[in-house]
Formats: C-alpha cells, structure tokens, sequence
C-alpha cells in the first residue's frame, strides 16, 4: 500500500471516529426511538430460550424435500429421478450488555441429501455474525459472515460448484 493511501486512510478512520463520538453522546432511552433499534428488541425479547446473559433460538429445519423426476433439469439424455431432502439446525444467539451493544451469531449447517446420487449429496454452511450499537436516534450495525455450499452452476449445465462467499457489512441509520 502506498504512503499517500495508508494516509488518506488513517484520516478517514480518525474522521469517522470523531463523527461517531460527536453524534454517539446522545441520550438513549432503552433500545432507542429508531425502528431498527425497535425491531432488534423484539427480536432478542422473543428469542425462545434464555441461558445466562445469552438469548438464543434453535429449530431445526427441513427444506425441499420430495421427489424430483430428473435432479439435472432434462440436460443429460436419460433422466435420474431422486429422493432428496435438505436438514439441519438453525441456530440464532444474542448476547445483550445494557440494551445498548448486542452480539448476535447465527449457524445454519445443512446436509442435502440423494438417496440414489451420492456424489449430490453435500454438506453446506452459512455462518453470519453482527454487533448492533444502538442510540436515541442513531443505529449502527457492523458484522460478516460466509457461505461454503455446493450448488448446480446453472439449469443449463449439469455442473456442481462448492460456492464459497466471505463478506464484511455495516449499517448507519439515523432517524430524525
């Protein structure tokens, strides 16, 4: 990295530093006034199970299940009709400090399962974790996550990939 861009982004860093604590000494009331702040307080106050400080959701789930005629779409000359199905936990966990900071992970581990086309069969993955800070009129979320899945590239090709993504995301909201 150049001098003159390590620079550049070391002043934006203390510039959105600055900003955050000038706008972030507002009072806040509970969960705050904005409608994230509101929707994020239900969604750790409705959570089903409570263990320590940590609120959690855990269900375990079963999609796509049933009998396919052809599992390649038609693209090869004799049809591979399949049973299949897709299962795995879903888990949800919060972690509140003060109604103002919450920690929330989720883990969503999925077997799909042939019963005749072994070589569909996969295990897939999607993790995701975020930090809500939440103020009277200000909402700032900051988190990431990765998806590891084996998919079919496309209906018109009989090709599977192992789809792997590792994303990094933010949020700012305020409300007048």
């Amino acid at each position: 990295m150049h001098d003159c861009t390590k620079k550049n982004t070391e002043k934006f860093a203390g510039l959105f530093t600055l900003i955050f604590l000038f706008l972030a000494q507002s009072r806040s009331f509970a969960w705050g006034n904005t409608w994230m702040g509101m929707s994020l307080e239900q969604a750790v106050n409705s959570a089903r199970g409570r263990a320590w400080a940590f609120r959690y959701n855990a269900a375990v789930q079963i999609n796509n299940a049933g009998y396919d005629s052809d599992i390649y779409f038609g693209m090869r000359d004799n049809r591979v009709p399949d049973y299949m199905f897709s299962a795995g936990p879903d888990i949800q966990v919060f972690l509140p400090l003060k109604k103002r900071v919450v920690f929330e992970i989720s883990e969503s581990p999925r077997y799909a399962f042939f019963l005749k086309t072994d070589r569909e069969r996969a295990l897939n993955n999607t993790f995701s974790g975020n930090m809500h800070v939440v103020f009277d009129r200000l909402y700032f979320q900051a988190g990431g996550g990765m998806i590891n899945a084996k998919q079919r590239l496309s209906t018109e090709l009989s090709v599977n990939v192992r789809y792997k993504q590792e994303n990094l995301s933010g949020l700012v909201l305020w409300q007048a």
